[in-house]
């Protein structure tokens, strides 16, 4: 057989096998991925992290009884999922004339494309307990959202008294013992999921004013190399990143989260065992922007920490944030002391 025979026959099997494969895949889609069969393995997939790592409520400890799609829900293809959704819908309004040709996959229809608070709620905090955290309400402090003592009042006397570089903050709850345990569980006890309760809460309550400031990217605090090494995360970029996810994923609200911008150069001792006078000479020099000086600049953004006590902390990385052209800094945190 000459060489372009031969090349047309090597041509003609492979291609004819590459056509068997392909009808194969088809076939087996049809067969073992059926819409009735990916909800049954979704519903084993939920049951066994449900059985190995049970979600529990984060204040008294209790195992949630979660809902069927909780496990869809908290993925991030969740989202890419209702956008695609919603594409394909107002494609095939515009395309009424086409032929239906219904997906080999199907639909999962073991969740709601827009789930209701109450469905996402019960998957991160039992009622009893979520009902008890106190929000940040009444006379607070315009500036830094601090409860007031005197109704009359509209700052606190931090605020009244000393310089603030940022323009205004807000923070969800008081810091009492279930606000506290919380915080401390993700902070100190790797309780990484306690970061999707406290973004969510600030996600729903906050919204009105996050759209108000109109920022174009949260900031978390950053953590000193040494302590990110020690405890693996840092509990504030969970936070941001979080708050991102449901932003989008229930107002489809887009806020990206920069962790990379602020960094923190001195590893400086822990706040909370100093006193409020320490503590703002503590972290005078401790952030810098990284060599993307200036991408901020004649922009808003939003710092992202944990814990509001003195403000010293936000201050000085608003400071930092101001001197690298920042026009506007604002504050969210997941407690007020």
């Amino acid at each position: 057989m000459n060489r372009p025979r031969l090349g047309l026959f090597l041509f003609s099997c492979t291609e004819s096998h590459h056509m068997k494969r392909k009808s194969v895949h088809r076939f087996s889609q049809r067969t073992f991925f059926s819409p009735l069969f990916l909800a049954k393995l979704q519903t084993v997939k939920e049951h066994c992290l449900q059985l190995l790592f049970p979600r529990v409520c984060p204040v008294c400890g209790k195992i949630l009884k979660l809902p069927k799609g909780w496990a869809t829900l908290l993925s991030p293809e969740f989202t890419n999922r209702v956008y695609s959704a919603q594409c394909s819908k107002r494609t095939a309004e515009n395309r009424s004339f086409l032929p239906h040709r219904p997906s080999l996959s199907g639909p999962d229809t073991s969740l709601p494309l827009k789930p209701s608070l109450s469905y996402c709620r019960s998957i991160l905090i039992c009622p009893d307990c979520c009902s008890s955290l106190p929000l940040v309400e009444g006379p607070v402090c315009q500036k830094c959202s601090k409860p007031l003592i005197l109704q009359d009042d509209c700052f606190c006397e931090s605020c009244r008294n000393g310089t603030r570089y940022f323009k205004q903050g807000k923070s969800l709850w008081i810091h009492d013992d279930s606000a506290r345990k919380i915080v401390y569980d993700l902070k100190f006890h790797n309780k990484r999921d306690n970061a999707d309760l406290i973004a969510f809460e600030m996600a729903v309550q906050m919204k009105s004013i996050i759209s108000e400031w109109n920022a174009e990217v949260m900031l978390p605090v950053p953590l000193h190399k040494k302590r990110f090494r020690e405890r693996g995360f840092n509990q504030a970029q969970l936070i941001a990143e979080r708050i991102s996810f449901w932003l989008s994923k229930l107002f489809g609200i887009v806020l990206p989260v920069d962790s990379d911008y602020l960094l923190r150069t001195e590893n400086t001792k822990p706040q909370r065992i100093l006193d409020v006078s320490a503590r703002a000479q503590n972290v005078k020099k401790a952030f810098v922007v990284s060599t993307r000086n200036g991408q901020y600049a004649k922009r808003s953004v939003i710092l992202i920490d944990d814990i509001y006590t003195s403000g010293a902390t936000l201050n000085a990385c608003a400071k930092t944030l101001k001197e690298a052209g920042t026009e506007e800094v604002f504050f969210l945190t997941a407690t007020v002391v």
